[in-house]
């Protein structure tokens, strides 16, 4: 996976994760997509990554697919019951990208705590758009592991 260096972080490939979800299909126009229990976000989604804790490339993977699948329920594509699950996902992904497992746990507990309002409709962060694909450049790129 491709990124942007900084915030916010810009996907400069496609990025497809097992998420399971199975039941829920979607698809939100060169954003991203859930079908069959694959969730995909396409080149140019960014997001802000985590908010109050550093950004490691072993977290990478872990806030692009958090925060589409907050931004999803947000949408009323996904429905709100289903945030624990997403959280359960993110810790899975942090682990999964090499940060140690006790330290995904604890960052899940962070993000259930202070993460309640980020799928409500009603939530006022801003939802960031997704470049154009002429727009992404490949300047300060960095590659995860994962």
């Amino acid at each position: 996976m491709k990124t942007r260096k900084g915030l916010p972080y810009d996907l400069y490939e496609d990025l497809t994760v097992y998420v399971g979800l199975l039941g829920y299909a979607f698809e939100l126009e060169g954003v991203m997509k859930l079908k069959d229990g694959y969730f995909t976000m396409f080149k140019g989604y960014s997001t802000d990554g985590s908010t109050g804790v550093p950004d490691y490339k072993s977290t990478w993977v872990a806030h692009f697919v958090h925060d589409g699948l907050c931004q999803a329920m947000r949408l009323g594509l996904l429905p709100p019951h289903r945030r624990k699950y997403c959280e359960e996902i993110y810790v899975r992904l942090c682990w999964r990208g090499g940060l140690p497992k006790w330290l995904a746990k604890i960052r899940g507990i962070g993000l259930s705590w202070f993460g309640k309002g980020a799928v409500l409709a009603k939530n006022e962060r801003k939802i960031y758009e997704v470049l154009h694909p002429d727009e992404v450049k490949d300047y300060n790129v960095c590659e995860s592991t994962s």
